[in-house]
């Protein structure tokens, strides 16, 4: 194998550069930007992850984007002027998804984040087939794009690796003693850089005018002729039986079989198109028979993935995986229709799954949106069954009322997924001041979670169903204790964890907390404690005291100093899981 000179790389490279020089942009900025993102302290300013997150997430749209802008230019025969008047309006749309996205990276934006990227690299594949009308040169570009990216992705590796193991080579010879974060940059550098200036080297021309039936690789064929179909046979079959099972039992199907029937339908759509150029070849009996039935016995599948999603949304509202779910089964039903009618052009596939994904990720009828109305409704109308909901709010529930478990949960998953001022006007309450009001100094769980308790006690969900598991923190302003008349003392921070170590039982109905250290066991019953804080929890998951809790045992003569301790304690009964405890035991003085 003849290694290419220096000469050609600097060449190749400078017709990369002049080719895509906006991709490249992104692919070197998003890299500097994940790079300091990976320098980042684990527990350093949140503003600041969020932002660099958020630049991160644009650049590798960027790249896609970008990408396809350059390809459409090409195909139109776009003067440089023209084309720099499209890359500045991509840059100007990608400014704009910046800023669509909330600054505290809420998890909506992370589904609109993966839709758009899907979104992208569909657009790739046809934006330079908009005007080119031709079957063969559109699948002859995917082909060569699809064995490129196969092919970068496993040089990026193998040198990520090698290079991982060197570093540590030297690291452990030299006793260099090296961040582990170096292993962090080094990815961004090979995949952000290497990764992409080598795939994007090896992107055709979309007005390569190649018969498939001549270039079709040899070793894509026996791939997709034995190992591709006759797994998606099998997979058929399974789902098949499956299917014939619930019918003949006359039973509901279960929720995750709609993701399964769903997985299947991609799976089997995509070795479609890698045998698409071959599949009227009658000697390739495999693939003509497949050719013929997929879609076909595609049917039944989908029929058995609206029955299962919409037993999922009757009983539980809509939520984004679900929205994505029917979206997805209203489009294999346009796309099986589409190509039972004996249709062929197989750009429809692409196409219309970047609208349908463009569709999801914005807009009143888009997945995050149809989710959170759908969930809100959920609550407004359990107050309504309980008189609890007026004027387009909601009151507080009668102490009386107990809240069912799913509804309960409803506060937490909108907070964590919408912004407030979305539904914030539904609970009668200004949810943004009250993340002000929480001390900065807490972690964001613990904000998040405090939140939310207020939330619920407002609207009235303090009385909840007894079967409930809640967390609860006790922790000490103080950490420090006189022991002046102690002979010994210990040490302990044990974890759920460290259970051979750390128990929690019931003896006589008390809680019984037992410790083992340095061979010894010692008990300490945690109820009178317990029972005279509980008090200050009032709707609250952490409070804070002024001093630690003192816990004695007479007969060992050991006292127990807890500074912090937590625990989830289920409600309607006295079963408490123990999380941590962090503290001293005090051995007294003979």
């Amino acid at each position: 194998m003849k290694f290419p000179s220096i000469k050609k790389i600097v060449s190749s490279l400078e017709s990369v550069l002049m080719r895509f020089p906006f991709a490249i942009a992104a692919s070197i900025f998003g890299t500097d930007v994940a790079y300091l993102l990976v320098d980042l302290p684990y527990d350093g300013d949140r503003l600041t992850q969020y932002t660099l997150t958020r630049l991160v997430w644009v650049s590798l749209l960027a790249l896609p984007f970008f990408l396809s802008s350059t390809l459409f230019a090409e195909s139109n025969r776009f003067s440089k002027p023209k084309t720099l008047v499209v890359s500045c309006a991509v840059l100007l749309l990608l400014m704009g998804i910046y800023f669509s996205f909330n600054s505290a990276l809420l998890t909506s934006d992370s589904i609109r984040f993966v839709l758009l990227f899907i979104s992208f690299h569909l657009l790739v594949s046809f934006a330079g087939f908009l005007s080119n009308s031709s079957i063969n040169a559109f699948w002859e570009f995917n082909k060569v794009l699809f064995l490129r990216i196969l092919t970068a992705l496993l040089y990026s590796t193998v040198i990520y690796i090698g290079l991982c193991i060197a570093i540590l080579t030297v690291d452990q010879l030299f006793a260099l003693d090296l961040n582990h974060k170096v292993y962090g940059k080094l990815f961004c550098i090979i995949f952000g850089l290497f990764n992409t200036t080598f795939f994007l080297a090896g992107v055709p021309s979309t007005w390569n005018e190649v018969d498939p039936l001549e270039s079709y690789p040899k070793g894509l064929k026996v791939f997709t002729q034995f190992v591709l179909i006759p797994l998606s046979i099998i997979y058929l079959l399974i789902l098949l039986a499956y299917e014939a099972k619930i019918v003949l039992q006359w039973s509901l199907p279960d929720g995750w079989v709609g993701w399964l029937v769903a997985g299947y339908a991609v799976f089997g759509i995509f070795s479609f198109l890698l045998i698409f150029p071959i599949r009227t070849q009658e000697e390739n009996r495999w693939i003509h028979i497949f050719s013929r039935w997929f879609y076909l016995l595609l049917v039944p599948l989908i029929a058995l993935l609206f029955v299962a999603i919409w037993t999922r949304i009757h009983a539980y509202g809509i939520t984004e995986n679900r929205y994505l779910l029917v979206a997805l089964g209203v489009w294999l039903t346009g796309i099986t229709i589409y190509f039972l009618l004996q249709k062929t052009n197989i750009r429809i596939i692409p196409i219309s799954l970047f609208l349908l994904c463009l569709m999801a990720t914005w807009g009143p009828q888009s997945a995050p949106a149809m989710s959170m109305h759908s969930q809100l409704s959920r609550i407004t109308s359990f107050y309504e069954s309980k008189n609890s909901y007026h004027d387009g709010k909601l009151k507080k529930l009668p102490d009386s009322v107990k809240t069912p478990k799913e509804i309960y949960n409803l506060p937490y998953y909108l907070l964590d997924r919408y912004h407030p001022r979305a539904f914030q006007n539904t609970f009668g309450i200004n949810i943004d001041s009250l993340f002000e009001a929480v001390s900065k100094e807490k972690k964001y769980y613990q904000v998040e979670s405090e939140v939310i308790s207020k939330v619920r006690a407002h609207i009235g969900m303090n009385s909840i169903a007894e079967d409930y598991d809640r967390y609860f923190s006790i922790e000490s302003k103080f950490d420090s204790v006189s022991i002046s008349n102690y002979k010994t003392l210990i040490p302990i921070d044990l974890n759920s964890n460290d259970f051979q170590k750390l128990l929690a039982t019931y003896q006589s109905a008390e809680w019984l907390l037992e410790i083992e250290k340095y061979g010894i066991t010692y008990q300490f019953v945690l109820d009178s404690a317990y029972q005279s804080i509980a008090v200050k929890f009032d709707g609250e998951n952490e409070i804070e005291l002024d001093q630690p809790l003192y816990i004695t045992n007479t007969r060992q003569r050991s006292t127990l100093v807890i500074f912090n301790l937590t625990f989830d304690k289920e409600r309607g009964s006295k079963v408490i899981f123990l999380n941590h405890v962090k503290g001293l035991i005090l051995l007294h003085k003979d």
